[in-house]
């Protein structure tokens, strides 16, 4: 079902396709121009320490140097901005999808969040869906660019620094292993939590008129500050992994640096490395450690994306009340026939049968919980998981576009009732 909610959420991404792409070339000419200014040092760097220098020379190359830095950062500004409008976009695209969807479900599914819960969550989720596919997904695009283009040109100064790189690449990868499993559950817990937190504290402030005529503080000021520990418990949990996954990165890097500068101290003790080649590398170096670091952070993210997708994916997929495609322009009967309907394994209706008629009045009257808020949620096709038939002016009403009949004002019009939840 989840591919259904992924299918859902490319179609919608792809109507942005065209400032997709946009972005994708302006950061690749960003990349191309950050890797270029490197190699520009090493040229100056060997230029004046291997040969007579004319003064023109230096100016050439300054020249070319401030050239590609300054396009660099003007790139870089306007990928900025686009990035952002786009993120911004895609995760109210989501929010929107969510909210059509939760709309569309049956009464019952209601009962199950509440609306500040729910509204954390979505909020939450659905900006850190577009975060990871607008950013992650396509920095991993122009990440990879990066890190072939300086794998060649370290291969073509010399190879054995490559072959000291590749070598250190799979501890990198051997922490994904490490980590995965454990990560993607604190991650998922502590959102839960945190939004269950926000939840009560959003309750605690809403009511509170209510909550002083009942003498209810104490009982529920201690149902959040429980939901806090728990928050806070969440937050510790996902600390310490994160902070453990981080750490043993950051050992490795440092070793990895450590070797390939006595590698390259070497190299220049016996004539083999120019001054300006051993800037380079370590430059370049340092270039691929942060592209592991990020593919390292890629990861983690997507343990965090791929929460925030489960969760979307079950408001996506939540089960809706189809609407039928009969309009109807005037009500002049209703009818209830055989009606059976439980509610949480409580049976409201039992083969009940009633008629409504136009131009008449109604009194429905009982005591609490007896059905009749749940009687006018059925007329109205907010519950769909009933047994019998519902006729409007006898059209069945699972054919009937209710929504229709809401809109029009001569035919359906109710009132919602407030309560404490």
């Amino acid at each position: 079902m989840k591919k259904k909610s992924s299918n859902i959420i490319i179609k919608h991404v792809m109507q942005y396709k065209v400032r997709i792409i946009s972005l994708l070339i302006l950061s690749i000419l960003y990349t191309l121009c950050s890797i270029v200014s490197p190699y520009i040092i090493r040229t100056f760097i060997n230029t004046i320490t291997t040969s007579k220098v004319l003064l023109n020379q230096i100016y050439v190359i300054v020249l070319i140097f401030g050239t590609a830095s300054f396009i660099g950062i003007f790139l870089s500004y306007f990928s900025n901005i686009i990035e952002v409008r786009l993120r911004n976009d895609v995760a109210n695209h989501i929010i929107n999808i969510s909210v059509n969807q939760y709309y569309n479900a049956s009464i019952d599914t209601y009962n199950k969040y509440k609306p500040d819960y729910l509204s954390q969550r979505i909020m939450g989720d659905s900006f850190k869906i577009s975060s990871f596919l607008i950013g992650n997904v396509l920095r991993t695009v122009i990440i990879e660019v990066k890190a072939i283009v300086i794998l060649s040109i370290i291969f073509s100064i010399k190879p054995m620094a490559l072959v000291i790189f590749i070598l250190s690449v799979p501890l990198y990868f051997f922490l994904l292993f490490l980590c995965k499993e454990r990560l993607y559950k604190c991650n998922l817990a502590f959102k839960e939590q945190r939004d269950g937190y926000f939840s009560h504290l959003n309750e605690l402030l809403y009511n509170m008129k209510t909550i002083k005529i009942h003498a209810i503080y104490p009982k529920l000021k201690s149902k959040f500050n429980n939901a806090y520990y728990d928050y806070l418990n969440g937050a510790i949990d996902l600390s310490k992994i994160s902070y453990l996954f981080t750490n043993i990165e950051t050992s490795l890097s440092t070793l990895l640096n450590i070797v390939i500068m006595l590698y390259s101290g070497i190299q220049i003790i016996k004539g083999h490395f120019l001054v300006g080649d051993i800037v380079l590398i370590i430059i370049y170096y340092n270039e691929l450690l942060e592209i592991l670091r990020f593919s390292i952070k890629q990861f983690e993210s997507y343990q965090d994306y791929k929460v925030s997708f489960d969760r979307i994916s079950e408001i996506i997929e939540l089960d809706i009340v189809n609407d039928g495609d009969k309009y109807i322009e005037k009500i002049k009967n209703i009818r209830l026939d055989n009606i059976s309907f439980s509610f949480d394994k409580n049976k409201i209706f039992d083969k009940f049968s009633f008629e409504f008629e136009k131009g008449k009045i109604y009194g429905i009257k009982g005591n609490n919980g007896i059905g009749k808020s749940t009687l006018i949620n059925l007329i109205l096709g907010l519950y769909s998981k009933y047994s019998g038939q519902i006729y409007f002016n006898d059209y069945n009403i699972k054919d009937i576009n209710m929504k229709q009949a809401f809109f029009k004002k001569h035919s359906i019009r109710y009132l919602q009732e407030l309560y404490l939840r």
